[in-house]
């Protein structure tokens, strides 16, 4: 069940918060790690108390993410590195992505509010937002940890981190990668495999990965991707080679 308008999403996630004392019990069970916010009643995964960043969480999109979406992928230090998003991004296609995103977010809590907690295909925690980051204490939308099944192989699911540069080398993607994967994916997905792709110019987004135990796949890697003129920059060729790192559930659920 989609819901697309932010009252409903608001609705909808306070129908979900009246399920609070159910999921704490999970919690202490150990069958959960959702938290829900005291104020906004937005469910999340918090970041470790230990993390040198405090704030930082793992939440569903917001539909005030989409300029924040747009400004980060058109960012010199990211839109290089990225296959897919036309540069500059299209306004109605930030929109399109933040509001797929709540859909996804939507459907999962509307299954939790009717009391289904079965696995799904879907992660609805697929931002990383630093709360009360902001200069006037505001919250601050870091950017984006994707996870869902890919269309074209069903049952292979894909991932892909594009994070605001400030939060770059501190160890953010790395450990929203182990979060998403420990504390959603493991207990709540249906995903046996996972891969990410990135060029092999840039190491540092294999690591990130690789960090929250991805390894190789040569046989997978080694297509050659080829950047429009625009997205090409400069020490860098037009036609880079992709490295694909790949994530397996081990025992395998069936």
């Amino acid at each position: 069940m989609a819901r697309n308008s932010d009252t409903s999403h608001s609705e909808l996630l306070c129908t979900v918060n009246d399920l609070a004392e159910q999921l704490r019990i999970k919690q202490n069970e150990g069958t959960t790690a959702v938290c829900f916010d005291e104020t906004t009643h937005e469910p999340y995964i918090p970041f470790p108390e230990s993390f040198p960043i405090h704030g930082l969480r793992l939440t569903p999109a917001r539909g005030s993410d989409v300029h924040r979406f747009k400004e980060i992928l058109d960012h010199p230090l990211v839109y290089p590195n990225l296959f897919g998003p036309p540069y500059p991004l299209p306004l109605n296609n930030a929109e399109g992505w933040v509001r797929g995103s709540q859909e996804v977010s939507n459907e999962v809590f509307a299954a939790w509010a009717s009391g289904d907690f079965s696995r799904t295909a879907s992660s609805p925690f697929n931002t990383v937002r630093h709360i009360g980051g902001g200069a006037d204490g505001a919250d601050v939308f870091v950017g984006e940890i994707a996870l869902g099944e890919t269309r074209d192989h069903k049952g292979l699911f894909d991932s892909g981190v594009c994070l605001d540069p400030s939060y770059h080398g501190k160890g953010v993607a790395s450990t929203a990668i182990k979060l998403l994967l420990n504390l959603w994916a493991i207990p709540n997905m249906t995903c046996n495999e996972i891969i990410a792709e990135s060029f092999k110019s840039n190491p540092a987004s294999r690591r990130v990965y690789e960090n929250a135990g991805f390894v190789v796949n040569e046989k997978r890697s080694g297509e050659i991707r080829v950047q429009p003129e625009n997205k090409r920059v400069e020490g860098r060729s037009g036609a880079e080679e992709e490295v694909v790192v790949v994530w397996h559930r081990t025992p395998v659920i069936i």
